[in-house]
């Protein structure tokens, strides 16, 4: 499997406000539907990362100095929604 550098989209749910998340060092798999984002890589590169839906004492999700990215579930499957943007959308996030 290549590593590569990518991107990825979100759109905040209450803003509609476009990012573009820029990911190291991620796994290429051409394949599949979604983006793998691992935890604990985020964390080694100082992202703060709240995935334990039981902890009460921090935001469940992804904290940056920018923006707060809310996780969802589905079972016991913790994630949010991304895309694959457009090269206009690569160029000009706004």
């Amino acid at each position: 499997v290549p590593i590569v550098d990518a991107a990825t989209g979100w759109i905040h749910p209450e803003t509609g406000k476009l990012y573009i998340l820029m990911i190291n060092q991620g796994l290429w798999m051409p394949n599949m539907d979604h983006s793998l984002i691992n935890p604990n890589q985020l964390r080694d590169f100082e992202v703060e990362v709240s995935d334990n839906p039981y902890d009460i004492n921090s935001k469940f999700g992804i904290t940056h100095e920018d923006v707060f990215i809310p996780f969802l579930t589905k079972g016991a499957t913790v994630f949010f929604e991304t895309f694959k943007p457009t090269k206009e959308q690569l160029e000009d996030p706004n």
